[in-house]
């Protein structure tokens, strides 16, 4: 048996050999798995690990030099100059003529710039090497198309609560002690690793070190530190799950996605800022005091703050995932800018151009405009639109909340413009 001092750092017992070592992620590793096809068939491509710290990239790249017999060479991308790629590559060529194969491993490939990559992409169009890369960064914003387009992306999730659970019993039994740890401190080590194995073995360590034996002694032990990157894709993720949610009417997962972000350490600034978006684009006209509640609950934030102020989250969010929707008003928006980028040109209207000259009143500029004041119910059958965009509808509002009188006001002025007769010859 061997001393506790002998035993730590206890990952040195985690040995990984094959697909099957690594934990989670089996529709990647497992038999019907990408990696694992091309295991058997002793084929190897491009291969771009995308996923959050400490869910196995680095580890994955590694096995795939045991596996598949290359010559492996492991670059940082804060390390790699555009001069050395080119050194890489005539190191793989010499090599290609004795059939042996060169796999490039770029750790953080995010982190190259564009003409790193294009230095890459000639040795990789021409198989020169393997290329093998790992992002924490959503490839698709940070990675060139025609190196994208070369590549296998594969997404790596951390392992589940019950993975991890099921890995730590496998591998007590590894350690050369007698490790005895009870069901619910293994439950909570897996709930307090987030997916990380890495901390599995840190939790390890300390419940060995402190000789936990209850839940009571872990919780005063362990600090729970968050596993997430607030400028990565977990921010992103977490924010579009919160509008989401609020667009689909659905409270309680709105409630518990801005939990989570904060907790992880989010400015409530931030989240305040995308429901300030939200009450705009999501909620609209159809209840148009949300906007105003929506500020109202940042400035009530910044007069409590932390974590008096937290509230004000709460308060708005629940407000706007119950409220009727409206997406109208960014719809008559982007229509409008598909428009105006279509004919740059576009002109205005005579009538309703200023005159403040005799040259501008003889060449026709406010000529028969209607001062809408004048007429009744205060609205003119002037058509302010140029007569070839008298069809169009840009704004088209919804049968949602307050928005449903805003519809029968909107048909009362086309009906008095006559944009009406316009719009459904077009309709036909």
């Amino acid at each position: 048996m061997e001393n506790l001092e002998n035993i730590i750092p206890i990952e040195k017992y985690h040995t990984i050999e094959n697909f099957s070592d690594l934990v989670g992620n089996r529709n990647v590793f497992g038999e019907n798995g990408i990696l694992y096809k091309m295991y058997k068939k002793n084929i190897l491509r491009h291969i771009i690990l995308w996923g959050p710290p400490g869910v196995g990239k680095t580890t994955t790249a590694r096995l795939i030099k045991k596996l598949f017999n290359c010559n492996f060479i492991e670059k940082n991308s804060v390390n790699l100059s555009t001069k050395e790629i080119h050194s890489i590559a005539k190191e793989a060529k010499n090599l290609k003529k004795f059939n042996t194969k060169t796999v490039l491993f770029i750790d953080e490939i995010h982190r190259l710039s564009k003409s790193q990559q294009d230095s890459l992409l000639k040795y990789v169009e021409e198989e020169i090497f393997i290329l093998v890369a790992a992002t924490t960064e959503n490839p698709s914003f940070y990675i060139i198309s025609p190196l994208l387009s070369r590549s296998f992306v594969i997404k790596l999730k951390y392992p589940s609560k019950d993975e991890i659970q099921d890995f730590i019993k496998k591998f007590i039994k590894k350690i050369p002690m007698n490790f005895n740890i009870n069901e619910k401190i293994i439950e909570k080590i897996a709930q307090y690793s987030i997916g990380d194995i890495r901390r599995v073995f840190r939790l390890l360590e300390i419940v060995l070190i402190n000789d936990i034996k209850t839940e009571k002694e872990f919780e005063e032990t362990i600090t729970l530190i968050p596993n997430y990157q607030k400028t990565g894709d977990d921010h992103y993720e977490l924010i579009s799950a919160i509008q989401k949610s609020i667009r689909s009417s659905d409270v309680d997962a709105t409630i518990l996605w801005i939990s989570k972000m904060l907790k992880s350490g989010e400015d409530p600034r931030y989240i305040l800022r995308r429901l300030i978006r939200t009450a705009m684009e999501d909620i609209g006209l159809a209840d148009p005091t949300a906007i105003n509640i929506a500020i109202n609950s940042y400035k009530a934030y910044e007069i409590l703050g932390s974590p008096e102020g937290d509230i004000a989250i709460y308060f708005l969010a629940i407000y706007l995932a119950l409220s009727p929707k409206s997406n109208s008003v960014e719809s008559a928006q982007l229509k409008a800018l598909e428009i105006i980028e279509k004919n740059p040109s576009i002109e205005i209207p005579l009538f309703l151009r200023n005159a403040p000259t005799k040259l501008l009143k003889d060449l026709g500029y406010k000529k028969d405009y209607k001062y809408d004041h004048n007429y009744p119910n205060f609205i003119s059958d002037q058509k302010c639109l140029p007569e070839e965009f008298y069809n169009i509808e840009l704004y088209i509002p919804k049968e949602s909340g307050f928005e449903k009188k805003l519809k029968e006001r909107k048909n009362i002025i086309d009906r008095i413009k006559g944009y009406n007769k316009y719009r459904n010859n077009l309709s036909k």
